[in-house]
């Protein structure tokens, strides 16, 4: 995946943490991409109900932000893919770092910053 196909998918996941109950409850694992963390879905008990007319949106038992996505969406919740996220939509984006792809759907990032 080239960083735009990744980037895509990153919108992509976004997308899913709204008005997802059902993706959370029938999930695994779940992690928020806020405050990166990684929990079973029975520890979410704090829902938004949006505006009445689909499923609730999911709020982290930790720090509380709508920011939470199950596994139940089709990806493996890992840190890296919660750092990545929260890099896109909480920081400046992952235009400045290196990210890779393994076959596993598990990402690597690195900041060429740093090199």
């Amino acid at each position: 995946m080239n960083k735009e196909e990744i980037k895509n998918l990153l919108y992509a996941l976004h997308h899913s943490t709204y008005r997802n109950e059902q993706q959370i409850k029938n999930s695994q694992d779940c992690g928020c991409f806020h405050c990166k963390t990684i929990f079973k879905p029975e520890d979410v008990t704090d829902w938004c109900d949006n505006d009445g007319r689909g499923d609730r949106t999911g709020r982290c038992p930790n720090c509380h932000m709508d920011s939470v996505l199950g596994d139940n969406s089709g990806v493996d919740i890992t840190p890296d893919l919660l750092e990545l996220m929260n890099l896109q939509f909480f920081g400046p984006g992952i235009d400045h770092v290196n990210v890779t792809v393994s076959n596993s759907n598990q990402t690597e990032e690195s900041n060429e910053h740093n090199r």
